[in-house]
């Protein structure tokens, strides 16, 4: 006799499989993990043109100094706290595992990247004008029923729009590492600058900015460079820039210009929570590169991400 095209023995195996597992004798199926990112790419392919402006001065040089100017891939993600609270994890977790779905969903388009050599002749100080061409991806990424934006920016090709020696000013101030390594006393906390505050190496175009054991915040002074932070944020500064640095382990800075084979960078650590004493003294040094008709950028910096506070254009030297 058959059942449903089922026959007796396979149909009775299946009642008795049924009844355990009703009585609670079989385990129950996996549950689905719903919490899994889903990617949802709504916009795709969008060129779009951004214009880059810096300069290279070599107005000391005795050779062409040169720098290459690269993008890689760009993502963005916009999670708020208050999603990062309902996804029960910290703002930069949130954004670390959405940037990270997104990252598996591009594939090989990740690790594109488009750069360009520049170079200012010795005793010139060569303003540029580039432009980047991108494509522009945005979308969402739904984890755990909440949509969360993102958006995607993959270099395609970049241009000169123009050159020009904007001509060497008259005061040009000493080398930024001309200053000798130093563990001073302020205000009873220890000060660390120099070659110990780059993990004892400076001989290096990517010194690493690493926070001594005891030692709570500092402050950077560089020529242009990228800034990459612990989790893998970065920012490319195309001027001088200073940068007072807070409650991060370190500062990777990567393609700065060296000079007699030291990188074009200085900064100090202090061992007490002296915010106001650092925040003055980061000042005073971006006022000395004013002084000296130098175009810079004064950034803070902490677990929240970068903060500009100034310009040499804006701020108020004595």
């Amino acid at each position: 006799m058959m059942v449903c095209g089922i026959s007796g023995r396979t149909f009775g195996s299946f009642m008795i499989a049924l009844a355990l597992f009703l009585a609670g004798c079989v385990a129950p199926m996996p549950l689905i993990d719903t919490s899994k990112p889903e990617v949802i790419f709504q916009e795709e392919n969008r060129r779009r043109e951004e214009l880059q402006e810096f300069e290279i001065d070599n107005c000391n040089g005795k050779a062409d100094a040169k720098r290459v100017q690269e993008r890689a891939v760009f993502i963005k993600s916009d999670v708020s706290a208050e999603i990062a609270v309902q996804l029960g994890l910290t703002v930069p977790a949130a954004s670390a595992a959405v940037e990270t779905a997104v990252e598996l969903a591009l594939g090989d388009i990740r690790e594109h990247r488009t750069a360009m050599e520049l170079a200012a002749p010795p005793g010139t100080r060569m303003a540029f004008e580039l432009v980047w061409l991108e494509n522009r991806r945005a979308g969402v990424v739904q984890i755990r029923g909440l949509n969360i934006p993102f958006e995607v920016l993959e270099p395609v090709d970049v241009r000169i729009k123009s050159q020009y020696d904007v001509g060497c000013p008259e005061l040009t101030p000493s080398p930024i590492n001309s200053q000798p390594a130093s563990q001073d006393t302020m205000s009873g906390s220890l000060v660390l600058c120099g070659e110990p505050a780059f993990n004892g190496n400076l001989l290096t175009s990517e010194p690493l900015f690493l926070r001594p054991e005891r030692y709570l915040s500092g402050w950077i002074s560089s020529d242009p460079s990228m800034i990459v932070l612990p989790n893998g944020t970065s920012r490319v500064f195309d001027t001088q820039y200073v940068l007072i640095v807070e409650d991060l382990p370190s500062i990777q800075i990567k393609g700065v210009q060296t000079r007699e084979g030291k990188a074009n960078t200085w900064g100090c650590w202090y061992s007490a929570d002296l915010a106001s004493v650092v925040e003055e003294e980061a000042k005073k040094d971006f006022c000395v590169k004013k002084a000296g008709g130098n175009v810079a950028v004064l950034y803070r910096v902490s677990h929240t991400g970068f903060e500009q506070i100034a310009t040499t254009a804006t701020i108020s030297c004595p």
